[in-house]
């Protein structure tokens, strides 16, 4: 897989996650109601990601994805349990040195090259 094709399936990923929830909010359930267009699409993903990368890969394109909210989210914003501002800047993770990882696609893509399957 090339870094355009990567940011191709990333960046339609967004677009039909988007728009799921989109059609969600009007009430069409495509997760759990009679037509799971969503799981299928999880499953294509899965299988085109992990025919390219490492589980340890695909586990950071899914965190990119859905726990950085396409590298969006902004982590300064969370709080603690106490209720104490967040000690983290607006990076949710970084390397063993430091140096902020996988906050866009070209980062993603870069971090991910360690995990690429042979």
């Amino acid at each position: 897989m090339t870094y355009e094709q990567f940011e191709k399936l990333i960046t339609n990923c967004e677009k039909l996650h988007n728009d799921f929830s989109e059609l969600f909010s009007m009430g069409f359930d495509f997760l759990e109601g009679k037509y799971t267009l969503e799981t299928y699409f999880d499953h294509i993903m899965d299988i085109t990601l992990s025919s390219n990368f490492s589980e340890e890969g695909v586990d950071w394109i899914n965190w990119y994805m859905f726990e950085s909210d396409f590298g969006k989210k902004d982590w300064s914003k969370l709080r603690s349990l106490n209720n104490e501002p967040s000690p983290n800047d607006k990076y949710g993770a970084r390397d063993q040195d430091g140096n902020p990882i996988c906050y866009d696609i070209k980062s993603l893509w870069e971090y991910i090259q360690q995990y690429k399957l042979k």
